[in-house]
C-alpha cells in the first residue's frame, strides 16, 4: 500500500462527493490539496466493522466491497462500490466513531482519503470554506 498527495488536477477526488459540491475552484482546491492517495491489492482491507474510523475514503479506480459480519458469521454484503463512488463522510465530522461495517477491496483499487484531522485543519486555516469564492481552476498540490 503506498501513500501519496493528490495528484489529479483535472479532475480532484473531492468533486465527487456531494458535502464538497458547492464550493468554489478554489476552495476545492484547497481540499484536494490534503486528500492522500494510495493503492490496496484485492482483498486488502480498507476499514474493519468496529475499528475506529475517522476517514471519508473515494474510490478513484477500482471496486470495494462493503460487508458486515452476521451473528451466525456469515458475511452480509451491503454494497459494491465503484470508480466515482464514496464512503465514511460523516466520519470526518464526528469524533471517536466505530465503523459499522468492513471495506475490502475487489481488486487492485487506487483510493483518495480525507481525515478527519485534515478537514480540521482545513478549516481551522481557511474559517470560510463554506463561503462561494471566486471561480478559479482546482489544482492538486504534491
Amino acid at each position: 500500500m503506498t501513500e501519496h498527495s493528490c495528484q489529479y488536477a483535472k479532475d480532484p477526488c473531492a468533486r465527487k462527493v456531494p458535502i464538497f459540491a458547492s464550493l468554489s475552484d478554489e476552495d476545492l482546491a484547497k481540499v484536494s490539496a490534503m486528500i492522500k492517495h494510495r493503492k490496496y491489492s484485492k482483498g486488502q482491507a480498507l476499514v474493519l466493522e468496529e475499528q475506529p474510523s475517522d476517514t471519508l475514503y473515494i474510490i478513484r479506480q477500482g471496486h470495494v466491497k462493503l460487508l458486515k459480519i452476521t451473528p451466525q458469521g456469515k458475511e452480509q454484503i451491503l454494497r459494491v462500490l465503484t470508480t466515482g463512488d464514496f464512503f465514511g463522510e460523516l466520519n470526518i465530522f464526528n469524533s471517536d466513531e466505530l465503523s459499522n461495517f468492513s471495506a475490502y477491496a475487489l481488486k487492485k483499487t487506487d483510493i483518495c482519503m480525507l481525515t478527519k484531522g485534515d478537514m480540521e485543519q482545513l478549516i481551522q486555516q481557511n474559517p470560510d470554506i463554506s463561503v462561494p469564492g471566486k471561480s478559479r481552476s482546482a489544482i492538486c498540490k504534491s
